[in-house]
């Protein structure tokens, strides 16, 4: 419930005004993979830069954190695009990804919707 406050402020605040959509990048505690993507991907500055064009980029840990009712990772790390109100996946990518790839698979426009918003 917690979870859904938090996206509802944010979606009439930050993500309307900016038109962005929610990236959540879901990752288990002690998962060796999900540190790798942290630290290789998540951390360079060209990689956030891009992505915070189109995306609000929100980190969550498996069984620590409130996940959306909609995501339900089945490998990790798992990243996902939301809705504003998180209510609906539009794309996800499952395990590890280099930088140059990861880039890649977002780097399509994401048309918004009404429904988005």
């Amino acid at each position: 419930m917690k979870f859904f406050l938090f996206l509802l402020l944010l979606s009439t605040s930050l993500f309307a005004e900016d038109k962005k959509l929610l990236m959540l990048f879901v990752k288990m505690e002690h998962c060796v993979w999900c540190e790798k993507m942290e630290n290789e991907v998540f951390a360079d500055q060209k990689v956030n830069t891009a992505l915070q064009k189109q995306f609000v980029i929100k980190k969550l840990i498996y069984g620590s954190d409130t996940l959306p009712s909609v995501v339900k990772p089945k490998h990790f790390p798992t990243t996902y695009v939301l809705s504003l109100d998180g209510t609906k996946v539009i794309d996800s990518l499952e395990g590890y990804r280099e930088k140059e790839k990861f880039l890649k698979f977002f780097s399509g426009t994401y048309e918004m919707t009404e429904d988005d918003l």
